[in-house]
């Protein structure tokens, strides 16, 4: 569906907020995709799942990609997407622990 809307849409898409776990592609796997025709979309992934199945550097490293970790709060989402869009596509992403405590949204 992202893709679809992607293609059918003719202005910037200035941030992608995607899963990494999806059902019929990883999130990694569609952002792929869609940077070949937006390659300068800024992405922020977010997951559920904890230890090494997101940190499968074939779907996000977080040390190279931006990765928000549910549950989070409405203001750790909002400081996740801020900090996504404010940076260079190419910048090197905040470590983990620098940024904002993730909790439930309420």
């Amino acid at each position: 569906m992202a893709l679809e809307l992607a293609a059918e849409r003719s202005a910037p898409i200035d941030g992608m907020l995607t899963d990494v776990i999806m059902p019929v592609m990883n999130g990694k796997q569609m952002v792929t995709r869609l940077k070949q025709t937006r390659p300068d979309v800024k992405v922020l992934y977010m997951s559920g799942y904890s230890g090494t199945t997101y940190f499968d550097p074939s779907i996000v490293d977080p040390a190279q990609e931006r990765l928000v970790e549910k549950p989070f709060t409405r203001e750790a989402l909002l400081a996740a997407l801020r900090e996504t869009l404010d940076t260079d596509a190419t910048a090197e992403p905040i470590p983990s622990k620098e940024r904002p405590e993730a909790r439930r949204v309420s």
